[in-house]
């Protein structure tokens, strides 16, 4: 398999560094029992051949619903055995391109770290605390790239960066 091949090559120690995440979306056409089966032999696989090396599942949470998908609600029994969470935070979420007012483009300014933090919330809710890696985010700013230019646009995404950093083990950029 390539995670042998890989810790023969590389190294036990190297690989455990790696982060295997299971994903599927919030809207999503397969079966809740099929999620379970397919993580939990995912799991099991994983750690057979490296047990330190962790395994987590990406958690579609929707912050004005707070709560995640019908589907994915097994991830919440606490006899699923998860490392990590992995997220996303995109401020489209919370803007109706229809209704642009102030008060919705203002629920943006601080997004991606009240999501965070409702998110924990949610997982202490439900007994689940584990580490949290945002794998995909949106620093919202428009079409700045051409009246603003790309510093400003950098800096806003280094902004969001910053603010969230000691929430999260890992920020993804594409």
């Amino acid at each position: 398999s390539l995670l042998k091949h890989c810790i023969h090559i590389h190294g036990n120690d190297f690989v455990e560094s790696w982060h295997f995440m299971f994903y599927e979306p919030y809207i999503t056409a397969v079966r809740q029992s099929e999620m379970v089966r397919v993580y939990h032999r995912f799991y099991e696989t994983v750690k057979s051949i490296s047990p330190h090396t962790n395994v987590g599942v990406f958690l579609p949470y929707s912050y004005e619903l707070d709560r995640t998908g019908k589907n994915h609600e097994w991830i919440l029994e606490s006899d699923v055995p998860i490392d990590f969470f992995g997220y996303e935070a995109n401020q489209n979420e919370v803007v109706d391109f229809e209704k642009l007012d102030d008060e919705r483009f203002g629920l943006t300014e601080s997004y991606i770290i009240d999501k965070t933090k409702k998110l924990k919330a949610f997982l202490r809710k439900n007994r689940k605390v584990r580490p949290l890696h945002l794998v995909s985010w949106n620093a919202l700013t428009g079409n700045t790239r051409y009246t603003n230019g790309m510093f400003f646009r950098g800096a806003l995404v280094f902004k969001s960066a910053i603010e969230i950093a000691s929430e999260v083990e890992t920020i993804g950029f594409w």
